[in-house]
Formats: structure tokens, sequence, C-alpha cells
């Protein structure tokens, strides 16, 4: 197992009064050179005290921090003779807080800077075979480069932009011929999506001109590239897609303007899911890979032709990786496969992630050619299903192209495998396509929430989330996911000495299916590059938590731990404590961001700054849940309309809210209490639905009988919700041994007429200090009625004109008595 890099450094300069916590907004060139040293140069905020870098990847460290200002800094860094190519994430870390993710990227070739020069082919910088050319697209919009190649030479060329993971530039890459003639144009591809490349062979001995440009003539300082130049192999598709880990793959390069050629890929033993192909040919390597799927199960490979039902002879045992080429328009693969009675496979496609052009369609076919099941897109033009065999016997799995379309570069794998259950840990985002609170910051002596999901296949009870590696004297609290939920509030905490240091965390989570043990890791997406519509570019994934501890906080929160329970419709006010540093008076916005479905609360509370301690009214519904729950607060300073969350449904995460400022203060500070638990039980008094009408001008009686169940308040104040207007009915004080409660319901002259069936009694008190309130007779009817109109039955509820009528008629059949119930003014 491979640990994060940690690099502490001494500053060169003091730091300045502006106390924020670090933001990288830029980082130039944003790529080094395997086996040197070489300079990253960032642009930003809050760079005056960097005191370490935390490299999610092995093979680079920092040789030195050189801020030259608090918005600028420079990374002298080395790259290993060893050093993972590619895209490697890193973050600052001060002693305030920890930076947005961002990333730079290793090559295995020499870096050249872009000269600075006009546009124009006539002004193309010289360059060499072999080279890593960075520069800037600005005002210009172009960018050449002149190289000499020999009649029969491979020219190949690749841009990086987008995957810098700086800002959306979307170039073209295009090669110019000694005659000044245009010889290959590109734009997007399936392999490099917005990064083109290209690959040709020189026609004749000259110099040819490599250009770089954006169509739209929208260059910008932002408009970083790398350009790689040389004749190394950059095949567009590979086959197979991926193999067994640990075994010795034949994978055929398709797509080089010099031919296809085949290479022996030894899969690294511990590899899962995913790896890295780097292309090779006489000595020299693409300088980005192909991804490659890994695989505990053999390859199967379609023998051509089989686009009839008849054509595909053997039959492959599952689990198994099927791999082909849709090699032409309206090509259909078919490969058998045997299953049993009951039997659970899923299919997945792999084919567009990879870099194909293929938009895969899936199907599974009985052996004779009914279609059983169908799958098309998903996230991606990659589709997947999961097949449950009717029973014994031999089935079919076709794959063609949706559009009907195909060629040589259409590759596609498809992985068919037992439903495997898995659980993954992630931590939740409170606004999509941002970075906003996706490191954790603790100041010492303080608290913070980390909101940790879960990710379920197949593991439907508790999941339990744990950490490793996290900073010293941190401590992490609560981290149990109940079954029906998808995330809970886990509280990390600092001590008062703790050491301002930073760490990649690993989080481990782990549940139960089917009697057996499932673990799993934790995932994170860092978004990196989004467009309109919320279309995301780029992104990195990582696979541990950045936690640093920061600088005290002027403010500490605690949450007093309610001694009585919430009941079902009723309310129940928990304190909020704050203790403040000495002149700390700004006002603190309160928020509880999990609470247990059908329990509610104000959006935000806010302790003024004159006060150190608030009450919350908790309100749960009659669905409410009962069962124990885990519960904080959290805090932030400043009395912003920023609530860090906002209202929302009962138990859902943050939600969105506006994106992150480049400079940071103490208004960003989310602290939090400690978690505590909250009871959620059935109403401990209850009464009947009641009923009561009256006439406009009248006062009227309205009694609840109460039914205990458990322990109320002894004394309470009752009052009657839910009155239209110009209804009046004042608070009663009840005892809680009063056994009933009644309302004197005054009817103005010109109160409402009509049926009011809103009302509800609440019964208000303290139960050992805490304020509680209790919904009881929900539902009750007011019926209000013109004068001399009022007809009832015997429990007091309305009768229409009609039914009296009916009522009394039936009466004086019966007796020569008026019938009972009905008052003076009926009978």
């Amino acid at each position: 197992m491979r640990f994060p890099v940690i690099l502490s450094a001494v500053l060169l300069s003091a730091a300045t009064a502006v106390a924020t916590i670090p933001s990288v907004e830029s980082v130039s060139p944003g790529i080094g050179q395997r086996g040197t040293a070489f300079e990253l140069r960032l642009v930003g905020a809050g760079f005056s005290d960097v005191e370490e870098i935390l490299f999610y990847r092995h093979g680079v460290t920092c040789l030195e921090i050189l801020p030259d200002s608090d918005n600028e800094l420079t990374l002298r860094l080395q790259a290993a003779e060893d050093c993972p190519l590619g895209s490697h994430p890193f973050r600052l870390r001060t002693r305030r807080g920890v930076s947005e993710l961002r990333t730079f990227r290793v090559t295995p070739l020499p870096i050249v800077a872009a000269a600075e020069s006009e546009a124009g082919r006539t002004d193309a910088q010289t360059i060499a075979r072999g080279v890593t050319v960075t520069g800037v697209i600005e005002s210009e919009n172009a960018a050449d480069y002149r190289i000499f190649l020999k009649k029969g030479e491979r020219l190949a060329a690749e841009v990086e932009a987008v995957r810098l993971g700086a800002a959306l530039l979307d170039v073209k890459l295009a090669v110019f011929g000694p005659d000044g003639k245009l010889l290959a144009e590109v734009d997007d591809t399936p392999l490099l999506r917005q990064d083109p490349f290209l690959t040709l062979i020189a026609p004749v001995d000259g110099d040819y001109v490599v250009r770089v440009f954006q169509p739209e003539r929208e260059g910008s300082g932002d408009g970083r590239y790398a350009l790689h130049v040389g004749s190394f192999p950059r095949p567009a598709a590979i086959f197979p897609l991926g193999g067994p880990a640990g075994a010795t793959v034949e994978v055929r390069c398709l797509g080089d303007a010099a031919g296809p050629f085949v290479e022996q890929f030894r899969v690294p033993v511990d590899a899962h899911g995913q790896t890295e192909f780097y292309p090779t040919q006489a000595g020299l390597m693409a300088p980005t890979p192909h991804g490659f799927r890994v695989s505990p199960f053999p390859n199967w490979t379609e023998q051509e032709p089989n686009n009839a039902l008849t054509a595909a002879a053997e039959v492959a045992a599952l689990p198994r990786a099927f791999n082909g080429i849709v090699s032409e328009p309206g090509d259909v693969d078919q490969f058998r496969f045997r299953a049993a009675a009951g039997e659970n496979w899923h299919f997945e496609v792999f084919a567009d992630r990879l870099g194909s052009p293929l938009d895969a369609f899936l199907s599974i076919l009985t052996d004779s050619g009914d279609v059983l099941a169908m799958c098309d897109d998903l996230d991606s033009h990659d589709g997947e299903l999961d097949f449950l065999a009717p029973e014994s016997g031999i089935y079919r799995l076709q794959v063609t192209d949706k559009r009907g379309t195909g060629g040589p570069l259409f590759v596609y794998r498809v992985e068919a495998t037992t439903v495997e259950s898995q659980v993954t840990a992630f931590l939740l985002r409170p606004n999509r396509l941002s970075q906003e609170r996706q490191a954790v910051a603790i100041p010492r002596g303080n608290r913070v929430l980390v909101p940790l999901g879960v990710q379920r296949m197949g593991v439907a009870g508790e999941v339990r989330v744990a950490t490793t590696q996290l900073p010293s004297s941190v401590t992490q609290w609560g981290g149990t996911v109940a079954a029906d939920r998808f995330w809970t509030p886990v509280i990390f905490e600092a001590a008062d000495n703790a050491p301002l240091t930073g760490a990649l965390t690993r989080v481990q989570v782990a549940g139960e299916a089917d009697g057996r043990s499932i673990e799993g890791g934790f995932r994170q997406v860092v978004d990196l590059i989004a467009g309109t519509a919320d279309r995301l570019y780029h992104s990195a994934e990582v696979d541990r938590l950045a936690v640093a501890v920061t600088e005290a906080a002027p403010f500490r929160l605690q949450l007093v731990p309610p001694t009585v329970p919430l009941a079902q419709d009723g309310t129940l006010a928990v304190r909020i404590l704050v203790d403040r540093d000495s002149g700390f008076d700004a006002p603190i916005d309160v928020t509880f961001p999990f609470l247990p479905p059908w329990v509610t609360g104000p959006a935000k509370l806010t302790i003024p700054g004159d006060q150190v301690s608030a009450d919350y009214v908790l309100r749960a519904g009659g669905q409410a849940e009962i069962r124990q729950w885990s519960i904080c607060a959290e805090g932030t300073p400043g009395a912003s309309a920023r609530a860090t969350m906002p209202d929302s449904a009962p138990g859902e995460p943050l939600t969105r809210r506006g994106s992150r400022t480049r400079a940071m203060d103490q208004r960003d500070l989310h602290l939090a209490t400690q978690l505590v638990e909250l009871s959620v039980v059935a109403p401990p008094v209850s009464a009947e639905t009641a009923f009561v009408a009256g006439e406009q001008g009248q006062t009227v009686t309205l009694t609840y009988q109460l039914n205990m169940t458990g322990a109320i308040p002894a004394k309470m104040t009752a009052t009657l919700e839910g009155l239209p207007n110009r209804v009046v009915a004042e608070p009663v004080e009840v005892l809680s041994d009063s056994g009933r409660v009644s309302f004197a319901i005054r009817l103005n002259a010109d109160a409402p007429l009509g049926e009011f069936s809103g009302l509800v009694c609440r019964l208000s008190g303290e139960q050992d200090g805490q304020p509680v309130s209790y919904c009881i007779g929900r539902g009750s009817v007011l019926t209000i009625v013109s004068p001399g109109s009022l007809f009832v039955d015997e429990h007091g509820r309305p009768l229409s004109k009609l039914d009296a009528l009916r009522r009394k008629r039936l009466s004086d059949n019966s007796t020569s008595s008026p019938p009972e119930g009905l008052p003076e003014c009926g009978r």
C-alpha cells in the first residue's frame, strides 16, 4: 500500500495581515517531466504561509515552496524516475485550511516553453521531435511549431488542454506540409474528447508546421495547453479493452497512421477495475495512456462472421468478458453463453468510457432468438443490465451500435459478472459542480460536521463508517448509516493542543449482505471543469479525504442533550450554547443539517452577538418514525443570508448554494456541536377528533377528553389552533390530572360561514426544564351557520335542513315529542 506524500516546508516570507483559506485559481504550466525537477506557478489567494503540499499519488516530492505574495506562489517539485505518468492531484495546506484540489501532469518527454511571438506560420517556432511544448492560447488564438521530417517518418501530435484541469479550452490541431498546404486537421475525438490528436506519415522531406488554435477565436490567459510532438505511436483504439489481473494480454493498437501493431501487455497483479496502458513501439511510448479494464475472469473474443443466429457456435461459461468490434455499419455481434435457472448475471458495456465511438445497444436472447432483455445508455453511451435466467440453457448476448454505424475503431468489452454486493463511502456535496466543502478543516479545540454518505449495492442493513490516518489528536464521533438512510453526520474533533497538520485520511465502510461482511472504501469525484447546463467536462477521482487541523476559531458550540423525547405531532425545544472568545460578538447562524424524516425546524436560527444561547424548536409530524436518532447543530459566523443548510426536505442532505469565493475569512467557518441522541416517541397524551357548531354571534364550548399514555408536564397551557378569522378561543390552563380541556369559542357576528376542519389543540409546557408541546384532536371541526339555521345531532354535529326534517318526521311517527337533539329553533 502506498501512502500520500506530505511535505512540510518553512516559509521564506511572513504571513500577511489578511488571513484567508488557500484557494488556487491556476497552475502553470501544469506539467513536468518524469525524472526531473520542475516548477509550477500558482495564482490564487492565501499563499503567504503554505506549510504543506498534500500529494494523492506517489513519485513527486516538493523541494521548495516560494511565495512571492499572498496571491502568487512557486512550487519546485521533483518527479522520480519511476514517477507515474499522467494526472497528479494535490492540495495546499496552511494554518487556516486546505485548498481546492488541483492537478498537474507528468510527461515522459522533455518540456519546451512556447516562445512569445506573433501568430502566423512564417513565425513558427522550431522544435525537435519528442518534446512537450507548454504554452497559452491568448489573443492571437493560434500557435505554430516547425518540425523537420523525412519522407516516410511518422508525425504524432497530441494536445492536453482540458485534461490539464484549468479551463474549457476546446482547441483544434492542424498540420501543414512543406508547401504550406493543409495535410490534416482534427477537433474532438472519441478517445480524448475535447483534446485533439493526430498521426500522419510525411509524404516528402521538409519542414512541417503543427498548429494549435481555437476555432471560436476566444483565447484567454486561462488557455494553457501542452502539445506533445514526436514520432511516438498514438493509436486511436486498442483491442481488447481489458484483461485479467496478472495476465499477459496481446493488445492490438489500431488507428495509427503507421498501421496497426501488436504489443504484449502484462496487466499489473494488484490492479483492480481499471489500469493504464501506454502504447509502445520501437522504444517510443505514447505520452498519455489508454484506459484498460482489469477483471478476475478471462477474455472471450468474437469470431467473425457472427451476425446470424447460427454463426456463433461456441458456448462461453460465465463469468466472462466478451470483446469485439462492430466493424462496419449494421454489424451485429453475438456470443453464446450458458446460464442455470435462477442465476442472476450483470452485463455491463465498456466502450464510450474507454474512448470508443460505439453507442452500444445490448440485448439478451434465447438461443432461438427471442429477446428477453435489452438496454441502452446510462450516464455515458455504455449500457448495463441484470439478467435473471428463467431456465437452464444456452442464451445469446447481442451487441450492436444503436445508430447503425460501425468501423474498425468501434471496439467494446462486455463484462458478465454475478451481481456482487458493494458499499462505497462518499462525501456529500452542498453544491454540484463545485469544490465547496470537499475538504475538512478542524480548528483546534473544536468540531466540524463531515456528512458521509454510502452507495449500496445489495447491502440492505446498517453500514458502519470508520477512518484511519487522521491527523494527530483528531477524533471521529459517530459513523453508523441506518438501513433506511444514505448518509449520516460524522463529527471530527481536534484537541486543544492538536498539531497544525494535514493528512489524506482513509475512510472504510462495512456492512452485511446474506450474512457476509461487505467492506468498501472511499470515492470522491472532484469537478474541475464544468460547462453550461451543469455539464461536466473534466474531473479527478481520489480515494482519500483531505483533513487538516487549523488555528483555533473564536467560538465553540454545544448542544444540550435533550432529557425528554420528541413526541409525534409535537415539538421539543433544544438549547444551543455558544462559548465566545473575548471580543468576538458576531451573530452566529445555526442550522441542523441532519434531521429524522418528518422532523423539521427553522431553516436558520441566528444567535445575536450579545447572547450565548438559543432554543431551536424541533417539530415532529405524525408520521415521524419512533426510534433513536443522532443529531447535531452547525454554526457559522456573520449575519449572512448564506445559510449553510437551506430549507429542504426532512432528512435530506445539504443543498445547493452560491459558488465559492476566492478570498475566504472567518465567515466561512462551519463549526459543529457534539452528536446527541434524540428519541422520537408516540404521543403521551391524545384526544379524539371533536365537533362543534354554532351560529354567528354565539359562544360555543369545545371539549376534549384527554387520554394519558405517558408522562407530561404537571401544568400546561392549551391553545386552540386553526380557527378562522373573527373567531376567538382564549388559552386555558390544564393540569396533568385534569382529564379534559374545554374551550369557550366566541363567534363574532360577522364570523365566516362554513365548515372549518383544521382545528387542533396544542398542549404546551416544560418538562425537565425543556419546552415541549403535544397536538391532540387534530382535524377537529367547527361549523358556523347564520342565526336561526343551526340543527345538530345528538353528538353536536350540524345537520342540514333536509336531514333535520327527515329526523323530525321519523320521530313524529314514533312519538309525539320533538326529535331529540333539535334545539328550540328547529322544533
